[in-house]
């Protein structure tokens, strides 16, 4: 589990430049829709047309669903024509959570859609979806550079292996070993 979240915070270190653009102009001009209500609301202190916007109207789950998905294609590009071709299983298995994510956020914003009234757990699930589906952007978006980055992944893989080979090699009664 330590490889899917210490090697892309490594990562994160080598593309600092490309990580600040892709907050800025993905991220945040992307989330003008979410973005300016949450101003406005600060200004005009009115809850429920901020709720109404944010949650009823959908902005939240519209803006993030685009990005999930342009993460998606990000992740099958990189696995199509990138020179290196590893952590593919990784990728896949992102490109399939971005899926679900997509799914699940497709039909909350359905039933957010349909509601008279917006109660606060519909409040808190699209919330949540939200966050959730900004983690995932930016998971995707490290996921491509990791190719990039194998060296470290080697050194990771290397130190795991040393630590396994160290632990078998210690005996307890004869014949047992410990794993």
């Amino acid at each position: 589990m330590k490889l899917l979240t210490e090697i892309p915070l490594k990562i994160i270190k080598h593309i600092k430049y490309q990580f600040i653009l892709f907050t800025l102009f993905t991220i945040l001009l992307g989330n003008l829709g979410v973005l300016l209500p949450t101003i406005v609301f600060f200004f005009d202190l009115n809850r429920s047309a901020f709720s109404k916007s944010i949650i009823k109207d959908g902005a939240l789950l519209l803006t993030v669903i685009p990005l999930a998905s342009s993460s998606i294609y990000i992740l099958l590009n990189n696995i199509s024509y990138s020179d290196h071709r590893k952590f593919r299983a990784v990728k896949l298995a992102c490109i399939g959570v971005l899926l679900l994510y997509i799914i699940i956020s497709v039909i909350s914003y359905s039933k957010s859609m349909q509601l008279e009234t917006i109660e606060s757990h519909h409040i808190f699930i699209n919330v949540t979806l939200y966050f959730l589906g900004l983690i995932m952007i930016y998971y995707a978006f490290i996921l491509q550079y990791m190719d990039h980055h194998y060296e470290s992944f080697q050194e990771y893989d290397d130190k795991q292996v040393t630590e396994i080979v160290e632990k078998a090699s210690t005996t307890h009664n004869v014949g047992e070993i410990e794993v």
